[in-house]
């Protein structure tokens, strides 16, 4: 399933990860999800 607004290049993923910085990239994330769930419920039918 693709979220609009949300992309996740799996070189940038696995970097991440690598990094030490997994964790707050997946907070990051989270949040931005939530924040597209919010919005989408009005904004996703373009």
């Amino acid at each position: 399933m693709d979220i609009p607004g949300v992309v996740t290049p799996d070189i940038s993923f696995m970097t991440a990860w690598s990094e030490g910085v997994f964790l707050e990239d997946v907070r990051r994330a989270v949040a931005r999800v939530q924040e597209l769930t919010a919005a989408d419920r009005t904004t996703w039918r373009a």
